[in-house]
């Protein structure tokens, strides 16, 4: 009886491993345009994974799609620049009403000069200008993922948003370097919240400088839909995706 289990043990391992040989069966029907982009985010005191979920600690730097921690508060993460856009992300707040998410918009030279805030009827419409970079996590190469910067993290993306400017002078891709991803605490007058750091830690090695290219050539072909859910559960009007080649200049 226990020479029949340990044949049929390995006939069945060695279907699996033919099995496995056969490739990605099954998912050949899917492209880089319908995975959705993770994003890389800070978690602040409101946060619902903070909060609500208790996934997570102030400070801390997260998956959003998994829920998963990047890098706990203290530490940090190595992240490779791929590509960047620029958008204006646009909430709404009516008159005696709670603010709410709205909508994702390209940043475009026809509203480049928008105003931050401005009161139409009774609603007020606030704009924040918003740095996005595609980027890969060091040890996380599956997907790219989203780091964006806006409101008090802006002058931290405009430390990568040099970096690139440097690198086209250069006439070397962004994704040459690697950078440290981290986070520190500032108490301000509305009270405690967490901002990200930046620093250029090393050169990116042959294979992740391969999988970069990788990853610029699959966003440079399609519009990608990255989650946005760190936005607000807010209803919103309908949103076509952004394409994330529209606009490149800073």
């Amino acid at each position: 009886m226990a020479k029949e289990v340990v044949i049929k043990s390995e006939k069945e391992k060695t279907t699996a491993v033919a099995i496995m040989a056969e490739g990605s069966w099954g998912a050949e029907n899917v492209d880089a345009k319908d995975v959705l982009i993770p994003k890389i985010l800070l978690m602040q005191p409101l946060s619902a994974l903070v909060a609500k979920e208790e996934k997570a600690k102030v400070g801390d730097i997260v998956n959003s799609t998994r829920k998963s921690v990047l890098a706990v508060r203290g530490t940090g993460v190595e992240i490779i620049p791929i590509s960047t856009y620029k958008t204006w992300v646009l909430f709404e707040k009516p008159e005696g009403g709670k603010e709410k998410f709205k909508a994702v918009v390209p940043h475009t030279p026809a509203n480049e000069a928008w105003p931050l805030e401005e009161v139409v009827g009774k609603v007020t419409i606030k704009r924040d200008r918003c740095l996005n970079f595609f980027c890969m996590v060091v040890g996380d190469e599956q997907l790219p993922y989203l780091l964006s910067f806006r409101r008090t993290s802006m002058n931290t993306g405009k430390v990568l948003s040099t970096h690139f400017m440097l690198s086209r002078e250069a006439k070397q891709p962004p994704a040459a370097k690697v950078f440290k991803l981290s986070s520190h605490k500032v108490d301000g007058e509305k009270g405690t919240y967490y901002v990200f750091d930046l620093e250029e830690s090393r050169k990116t090695t042959n294979e992740e400088l391969s999988s970069a290219y990788r990853w610029y050539k699959e966003l440079q072909a399609s519009t990608h839909k990255v989650d946005d859910s760190d936005l607000g559960e807010a209803e919103t009007e309908a949103q076509a995706p952004v394409d994330v080649n529209a606009n490149t200049r800073f």
